[in-house]
């Protein structure tokens, strides 16, 4: 089977994210029994293993105990110290008899933990060293949290597992929801009634991984405040670990130090009868996106935020701001203020989350199955087709941007400048001469002034028709070091017969270097002194309709993106110093274009692009902006045919001058395929495509994982639950591939 999926986006951005076929594995000999019925002698072999994180824990206790039925400890199973990393390993004592176990992180008087709110976390009470403030704990500053007890249940866990097992307060919030049924008085909040059992566990853990769309248990948060980690960590473990830091608000600072279970205890308190309050969700994505914008201006590419935002605006109809305000060239996440009214967010567990190990195995193997087929024809019929169409609309929206809308709208600028500071007070286009001698120039439309703002009404410019309002800083208006030089368009339309483009309101904001007094007369003789640049932004609601291809062909459907374009840029010769007002250098820190992509044919989808470069500031400061490491972040909704709409995110970063890692996640009805892979540059009959080199894995919701031990061209692999091989994937001498399950069934690709 070719596992290959073929994204082709708006303006010419097609995406190969993998490909391959199979090869022969031997088979596994390390085969786990189904666990039904706990055995009655001790299961040996047993470890686990993750991150203790609200911030990261150091030193902190990490006890694991099986519990009973009615939630109770059976016995202490094994223990363990967490590391500077706040990472722990412990292996399950011999004595476990294959119940389920809670997994708990608690503090001593050695314990410390790293500050990831904000805000600050409070009074320095704890006597650890602190040179750069002693008073007060700030972010990224070790601290001791005093009571902390902060938990994760595993179901069960049978001979020669290896379980992942991060601890955060999603894992804690699980546990306590999975707990309630053990309850009197708090049954309604549980997930089955009466007494804990291992499918409660699996449906709690799963119904809150649902709720953030990522595997609470199995994936790693990172440490959110070293911008060094964050830029090495996968972007699922940047935002796993922002959320989780969201959950501690600085009104849960009480007696100067943060209560860290008080914090827990209302995180779970808002999970009430298995919902969670809009508004209590908003205010986690909110915090999440200051932490992230804390950091180093980070955007979130993995699309969860942007997800559960849309979840919220959904609800309540509103509309998620920006979280975050960033410093120059950052930007925080998505967040804001969307819909804050009663509705509530319910998520659902897998509808496989509590079946066997092969039932897991299974049903993730008949997933990738029926995805990759789907996906493998669409594309195989469509997706040439497809890709020469949208190569010719790129090609032609890139003539547009050149030739047309681009030229357009700087001589129209042009004409704007002329008329506001008074070189030419004509109201006729035709009076106006812009660019070189032999550039185009307008032979018709009207120009306006009233107080600061300059209309162009009915300009004509080598075949596009221009309506355009700008809005100017005042005359003589002071701005202060650090202060913001803002030019606003109020409306812009450009109009021609291969395009149009529109922008519904826009602005340029300009970062000052030093105190500056706007002289709209010096600036018109030529004698003013410019300020220095440090960098800025621009926002733009925008609409684009594609009409013909680049060879002037009318396109059979038009193509029409309406929606928004922001960025956050720097300028590294102002920022290492100089105040220079020269532009042609600066660097987008941050890039998102999000809207809606629809054609005259019916078909439309929403979509969302995202470039970032972490603490693109800092960088540009040292000169160490050939270090930088760029993300992006593609996220649009998906309809192949017989199968639901998913959500697709595809993200990647760069490793080498032509290699990278890209990650796609495909998220349905409580369902999750998340397919990772080192890809690099290769060339086929001189054309340039993307082809997988390394390891990859295909995953699931349920923790399931397809390893291929090579790359996606020539695989050979197993499939694995906790790290015990269920079944081998080989290739048969007809090229089909055959997937051999440990309990002697088999069925071919």
């Amino acid at each position: 089977m070719d596992v290959r999926t073929i994204f082709n986006g708006f303006v010419g951005m097609t995406i190969v994210v993998l490909g391959g076929c199979s090869d022969p594995a031997p088979p596994s000999s390390s085969v786990s029994p189904s666990l039904d019925v706990p055995p009655s002698s001790g299961i040996n072999n047993v470890t686990l293993g993750g991150t203790a994180v609200k911030g990261i824990i150091s030193l902190g206790n990490v006890v694991a105990e099986e519990l009973k039925a009615d939630g109770t400890v059976l016995a202490q199973v094994g223990n363990a110290t967490t590391g500077a990393d706040g990472r722990y390993s412990l292996s399950v004592s011999s004595t476990y008899l294959g119940g389920p176990i809670k997994v708990t992180v608690s503090a001593d008087e050695n314990t410390q933990m790293k500050c990831d709110l904000v805000e600050g976390c409070g009074a320095r009470v704890d006597g650890l060293e602190d040179i750069l403030n002693p008073t007060v704990v700030d972010f990224g500053e070790w601290y001791k949290p005093g009571d902390l007890n902060m938990m994760a249940l595993v179901a069960e866990a049978a001979a020669n597992h290896t379980i992942k097992v991060n601890i955060t307060p999603y894992t804690d919030l699980a546990a306590n929801y999975a707990l309630a049924a053990t309850h009197t008085g708090i049954a309604s909040r549980a997930v089955d009634t009466g007494s804990l059992t291992s499918g409660g566990i699996y449906n709690a853990n799963s119904e809150v991984s649902d709720l953030l769309n990522l595997n609470i248990l199995n994936t790693q948060p990172v440490d959110i405040t070293d911008i060094s980690a964050v830029i090495g960590a996968d972007s699922t473990e940047v935002v796993y670990a922002a959320v989780s830091a969201a959950v501690l608000r600085s009104n849960e600072i009480v007696g100067g130090s943060p209560d860290i279970n008080g914090a827990l205890g209302d995180l779970s308190n808002s999970f009430d009868g298995g919902t969670i309050g809009a508004g209590d969700m908003q205010d986690i994505i909110d915090n999440a996106s200051s932490v992230l914008d804390q950091v180093g201006g980070i955007v979130d590419i993995s699309g969860i935020l942007a997800g559960l935002q849309e979840d919220i605006d959904a609800i309540n109809g509103g509309t998620g701001g920006t979280g975050g305000t960033g410093g120059t060239g950052g930007t925080g996440g998505t967040g804001g203020t969307g819909g804050t009214g009663g509705g509530t967010i319910d998520p659902t567990p897998s509808d496989t989350a509590d079946g066997t190990e092969l039932v897991k195995v299974k049903a993730f193997v008949g997933d990738v199955r029926t995805w990759g087929t789907v996906i493998k024809n669409e594309t195989g019929v469509n997706g040439g087709p497809f890709e020469v169409q949208s190569g010719l609309i790129s090609a032609a929206a890139d003539l547009s941007m050149d030739f047309l809308f681009g030229p357009a709208f700087f001589a129209s600028a042009e004409v704007m400048e002329k008329h506001f500071h008074g070189r030419n007070t004509s109201p006729n286009l035709t009076d106006y001469t812009t660019g070189g001698a032999t550039d185009p120039q307008f032979t018709a439309g009207s120009i306006a002034k009233s107080g600061n703002v300059i209309t162009i009404t009915d300009g004509v410019i080598d075949g596009v028709t221009v309506s355009m309002s700008m809005k100017f800083p005042a005359d003589g208006e002071v701005l202060a070091l650090g202060a913001s030089f803002t030019i606003e368009i109020v409306s812009a339309s450009f109009e021609s017969a291969a395009t149009d483009a529109y922008i519904n309101s826009g602005k340029v904001t300009f970062n000052l270097a030093s105190e500056y007094t706007i002289d709209w007369a010096a600036i018109d003789q030529g004698n003013a002194v410019m300020p220095g640049i440090l960098g800025g932004s621009v926002n733009w609601d925008t609409t684009m309709i594609q009409k013909q291809d680049d060879l002037g062909t009318p396109l059979e459907a038009e193509i029409t993106f309406a929606g928004t374009l922001s960025t956050r840029f720097v300028n590294p010769s102002a920022v290492s110093g100089a105040a220079d007002d020269d532009l042609s250098e600066i660097i987008p820190g941050t890039v998102t274009i999000s809207g809606d992509i629809s054609d005259t044919a019916g078909n439309k989808f929403g979509a969302s692009f995202t470039f970032n470069i972490a603490d693109v500031e800092l960088l540009a400061a040292t000169g160490m902006l050939d270090s930088a490491v760029p993300k992006i972040g593609l996220d649009f909704t998906m309809q192949l045919a017989g199968l639901p709409e998913v959500s697709v995110n595809i993200n990647g970063s760069k490793t080498g001058l032509e290699e990278g890692v890209a990650k796609t996640t495909i998220t349905y009805g409580g369902r999750r395929i998340v397919i990772t892979s080192d890809l690099a540059v290769s060339s086929v009959n001189g054309v340039d495509g993307i082809a997988a080199i390394g390891d990859a894995t295909i995953t699931n919701q349920d923790g399931v994982t397809m390893r291929f031990d090579g790359n996606l061209e020539a695989l050979e692999g197993d499939v694995l639950f906790n790290g015990v091989s269920y079944a081998t994937i080989s290739k048969m001498d007809n090229g089909a591939s055959k997937i051999t399950y440990s309990d002697g069934t088999f069925e071919i690709l």
